[in-house]
């Protein structure tokens, strides 16, 4: 049923149907646990090297590609499959962070760990982000699209 048909029938239109609700949380647990990382990690590498320039140079490495990468990104989700590139964007992402704990638990990681899982992480981000925003339409009613896109930004910006 088309969203314009419900209207005509009486029924209201709601925001929050099961495929919004579940990338809104899903983008609002993400958003969290990546600020939560970057900042740990920022404050792991101060706490072993003793070195503010180090921590530095990991905020910076963990965010130049993902601006560099930023332009070409909504190209390559516009030219493949939106699905499959979110789908992997999010399994690197989620390996890294897997192997870079795996490496803490462990007591083998590095400083060099940390910086090429903040350029992976940075790089997949760049690409996922614009995927999950433009799907928004694929599963809001046009009529709901600015309010969708204010709660994912609320959710992001809260983050």
């Amino acid at each position: 049923m088309s969203p314009e048909s419900s209207i005509i029938k009486g029924k209201k239109e709601s925001l929050w149907t099961t495929s919004f609700f579940i990338l809104w949380q899903g983008q609002l647990v993400s958003t969290l646990g990546d600020a939560a990382y970057s900042v740990s990690l920022g404050f792991w590498v101060l706490a072993v090297t003793g070195s503010t320039a180090l921590m530095g140079m990991l905020m910076a490495a963990s965010t130049l590609p993902g601006v560099l990468v930023s332009p070409f990104a909504g190209v390559l989700i516009d030219r493949h499959n939106r699905k499959h590139l979110l789908i992997l964007m999010d399994m690197i992402r989620g390996l890294s962070i897997v192997l870079v704990s795996a490496a803490a638990f462990t007591g083998v990681i590095a400083v060099w760990m940390v910086f090429v899982a903040g350029i992976i992480l940075s790089i997949c981000g760049a690409v996922f982000r614009p995927g999950v925003n433009s799907s928004v339409p694929d599963i809001v009613s046009t009529s709901k699209l600015s309010n969708a896109n204010a709660m994912l930004s609320i959710a992001s910006t809260g983050s």
